[in-house]
């Protein structure tokens, strides 16, 4: 999976990625006496890791250069 970012992300951060699927149009106001979830249609939470980061070219960026415009490489996605 590849993501592009302007996080302080960094190897071996943790992160989460989030499916969303709104079941609402957007300025619609939430009930707070019922459940958030169902409301806002979060389908997905899953945990993972990021195991490097490429810059625009797709080479590999070194921990602690600076990259204003980088894409991050999540692998060992967890499963559970």
């Amino acid at each position: 999976m590849c993501l592009s970012v302007s996080a302080d992300l960094r190897k071996h951060d943790v992160a989460f990625l989030l499916t969303v699927r709104p079941v609402h149009r957007i300025g619609t106001r939430y009930n707070p006496n019922e459940p958030f979830v169902p409301q806002v249609g979060l389908a997905y939470v899953r945990g993972c890791e990021v195991e490097g980061m490429l810059d625009e070219a797709g080479k590999v960026i070194e921990e602690g250069l600076c990259n204003t415009s980088y894409s991050v490489v999540i692998l060992a996605v967890a499963t559970t």
